[in-house]
């Protein structure tokens, strides 16, 4: 039941149609016992994970080493992805506010969370997931994203190593890791 919803991309040349057992309209196809051995496996320990039964309140499940922009939550039976105050470009800008204006910056957080159009999402990915694209920063949102989270981190009394790792490992900034560790170079000479 937990792996029903897998989709699986194998590009072959047309002589392993036979060892295949690959129709002449190409809709269906069974592949030889050992690949199916070793693509049973794989599956199985993909969804080892999924296969957890919680039964205490809802956790976060995301490395806590990283400064992820969002946040996923299972609790019980359903998973939620929420925008992560915690964010250091967010908890940055909440300092500056007044505490009615934190408030109401809170719920358009939440409010951008409750609005991710995950039916959408889950019909893209699956229809088209090569063609699913995450957003784009300008480049000064990109440059205040990196750092302000950079100085965040270094004020918080993480070693500039671990928080390169993280920033590497962490969307927006690992898909554009050359303009990010450009501009981390120029904060370093900067404090320098």
């Amino acid at each position: 039941e937990l792996t029903k919803l897998a989709r699986v991309r194998i590009d072959m040349p047309n002589a392993l149609d036979d060892d295949w057992k690959i129709d002449v309209r190409k809709s269906s196809a069974h592949p030889p016992r050992n690949v199916r051995d070793r693509l049973r496996r794989i599956i199985e320990t993909i969804g080892a994970g999924s296969r957890r039964v919680y039964s205490s309140r809802g956790k976060r499940l995301l490395d806590e080493s990283r400064v992820p922009v969002w946040q996923r939550l299972q609790d019980k039976n359903e998973i939620r992805y929420r925008v992560n105050p915690e964010h250091p470009l967010l908890a940055e800008f909440m300092e500056t506010l007044t505490a009615p204006m934190k408030r109401d910056f809170l719920a358009i957080i939440e409010l951008t969370g409750a609005g991710l159009p995950v039916d959408s999402l889950f019909a893209d990915i699956g229809s088209q997931p090569e063609a699913v694209a995450g957003s784009a920063m300008s480049p000064e949102a990109h440059q205040r994203a990196v750092e302000a989270t950079y100085q965040h981190l270094i004020r918080s009394g993480l070693p500039a190593s671990d928080v390169i790792d993280m920033l590497r490992s962490t969307e927006p900034f690992r898909s554009n890791w050359a303009q990010t560790e450009s501009i981390i170079k120029t904060l370093t000479q900067e404090t320098a």
